[in-house]
């Protein structure tokens, strides 16, 4: 009887569990295929890095790992998305520091980026150069800003759609040389580069791996590296300190996050397995050529976004941007 009475529970557990993919996940995670969501359009500097690791973590997981863009609203589709996917660790999101920009400039975002997703690592942080086209008058960074100041709003720049972290990195820019530009918003980073070598545009900013092929065949000319030191990647470049402007540094960060109930267990298992990918030569190389390879934990993530989310918001306050 006893025997009975424990085959019973052991079936009913096991259908229970079934019933539970959360909890299958947990258990044997990943069962099935792994999808990480990219809130832009492809071809860009973070989809381009997105596969990558999603290749190699296909690899490590013994499962697929597919990339899925969802692209509008400046990454707000995408990033839904995945908050109101299933907290199974199947459904990711590979996101930029335009996260942390939500709840202050997007009015119709009504989710709590710190409660509403769970922050499994920062791969990799980069910071931004500043470029002008290879026929534009600016020769520097100093040339920039004293047009600037002696046109008021006669300079433009493109970014990679209103609200991103690149747009809110030139007005953090155009704040610290005192001088104003108009901005004008592209439907993604890949649209803006084509812009800027056509003279739609006369500035703009991006992570140096997303130009530095037209920055090395001279359709564009960097005029400076929002870093406080020269970038091994890029040493010509000088420093926003070099060129005239010195104390502005800003720079984006690229990561995975998970829905906002997600098991410990699972992201914790995500933080491992993407740690270990980080040190894959292929990936290595290919993320410092843009800037510092991270790979740091939950906590430490968690730590960044806070922080982020009130830096932005006080360029946004400060930059007399209104919500959208």
């Amino acid at each position: 009887m006893l025997r009975r009475q424990f085959c019973t529970m052991m079936i009913a557990g096991g259908a229970l569990a079934g019933l539970n993919p959360i909890a299958a996940a947990q258990s044997g995670y990943p069962d099935r295929p792994v999808k990480i969501v990219v809130p832009y359009v492809p071809g860009g500097v973070t989809d381009t890095m997105a596969r990558l690791l999603a290749q190699k973590l296909t690899e490590r997981l013994k499962q697929s790992v597919i990339v899925e863009n969802r692209p509008g609203a400046g990454g707000v589709i995408g990033t839904e998305n995945v908050i109101r996917a299933a907290p199974d660790g199947l459904s990711l999101l590979f996101a930029t520091a335009t996260l942390t920009v939500y709840p202050s400039f997007e009015k119709n975002f009504t989710y709590d980026i710190e409660k509403d997703l769970k922050p499994v690592t920062i791969v990799s942080s980069a910071p931004y150069v500043i470029l002008v086209g290879k026929d534009s008058p600016f020769r520097s960074l100093k040339d920039l800003i004293d047009y600037a100041k002696a046109n008021p709003d006669k300079l433009n720049f493109g970014s990679p759609g209103y609200g991103t972290s690149t747009h809110l990195a030139f007005e953090a820019f155009l704040a610290a040389a005192g001088v104003k530009a108009v901005h004008i918003p592209y439907k993604g980073s890949a649209a803006v580069l084509p812009a800027l070598t056509s003279n739609e545009v006369q500035a703009m900013m991006d992570t140096y791996i997303g130009v530095a092929g037209a920055v090395e065949a001279g359709h564009v000319r960097a005029l400076a590296i929002t870093a406080d030191e020269r970038a091994s990647f890029a040493p010509a470049i000088p420093t926003m300190a070099e060129a005239g402007l010195p104390g502005f540094t800003v720079d984006t960060w690229f990561a995975v996050l998970a829905p906002g109930k997600t098991p410990d267990a699972i992201v914790e298992k995500l933080n491992r397995e993407i740690g270990a990918v980080l040190k894959d030569p292929q990936v290595a190389a290919s993320f410092s050529n843009q800037g510092k390879v991270i790979g740091n934990s939950p906590a430490e993530f968690a730590r960044t976004i806070g922080q982020d989310r009130a830096k932005w918001a006080r360029t946004i306050a400060a930059a007399g941007i209104k919500p959208q």
